[in-house]
């Protein structure tokens, strides 16, 4: 009888695939993944170990800018991941997550203030990420995640450039009237180091955004969405500043 009740409680399932991804100018990879899920009574979770690759982008090999050079002799990233996932209850997640990734695509800037895409030998990223939604009320529902994240040179142990610390994220949607519909959006992003030796840095930010959508009908919907509301300063990458107070008006339609 117990058996029996424990195989109730704890229900599996086993997956396992492998990718090959074929490129013309970087050799060749295969991925394989495992992944194993199960319920121990309400209750989900999730295992998984992964390799993975990611090819430097036609951006971080050829751009440039006043502030950003591209590089054209930039290697593959090659990853090893592992995730841990929970779901308590349907409307909550957790993901811890580890990662071991071989030749880094990472922008460094140099004393002249100018950054250029690198290859950094190895890199460890270690975190956990949070997903939720509540709804108080009906006509509100809200929706927040969270990831905290420590991402360091294997060699120097040093923070790796432009990955904060912690950032989050809060949708608050509320149904003023019929078709009318509240959209207000806090984001925020921990500081952010600029250089590999961690001895510069960018402030992190907290901005609000506002939308206001009307369905006009089935296929027909117009919005007026004001960003950045508080017309914060903040910078974002390689010395670009984050958008000031940007207001759009539009209508979406689907045929």
């Amino acid at each position: 009888g117990d058996h029996r009740d424990l195989h109730r409680l704890i229900r599996r399932q086993r997956q396992m695939c492998i990718r090959d991804s074929l490129y013309s100018d970087f050799p060749s990879v295969v991925n394989p993944e495992i992944g194993l899920e199960w319920k121990m009574g309400d209750t989900e979770w999730s295992l998984s170990l992964s390799r993975s690759n990611s090819i430097p982008t036609f951006y971080n090999r050829y751009y440039e800018s006043t502030t950003l050079k591209g590089n054209p002799d930039l290697k593959m990233e090659k990853g090893t991941n592992l995730c841990l996932g929970i779901s308590p209850v349907p409307e909550v997640s957790i993901s811890l997550f580890a990662n071991h990734i071989e030749d880094r695509i990472t922008a460094v800037k140099d004393n002249t203030g100018i950054s250029r895409y690198e290859n950094l030998d190895s890199v460890t990223r270690l975190g956990i990420e949070l997903d939720g939604k509540y709804s108080p009320a009906e006509f509100i529902q809200i929706k927040g995640s969270y990831a905290y994240l420590v991402a360091k040179d294997d060699h120097t142990h040093k923070y790796l450039t432009y990955s904060p610390k912690h950032k989050a994220r809060c949708d608050i949607n509320c149904e003023l009237l019929r078709d009318l519909n509240l959209d207000i959006i806090f984001k925020y992003e921990d500081d952010k180091f600029t250089k590999l030796d961690n001895t510069e840095k960018i402030s992190g930010y907290l901005r609000t955004d506002l939308k206001v959508s009307y369905q006009i009908n089935q296929k027909a919907n117009c919005y007026l969405s004001v960003e950045n509301v508080f017309d914060i300063e903040y910078d974002v990458l390689h010395g670009y500043p984050g958008w000031p107070r940007t207001y759009k008006l539009g209508i979406s339609c689907d045929f």
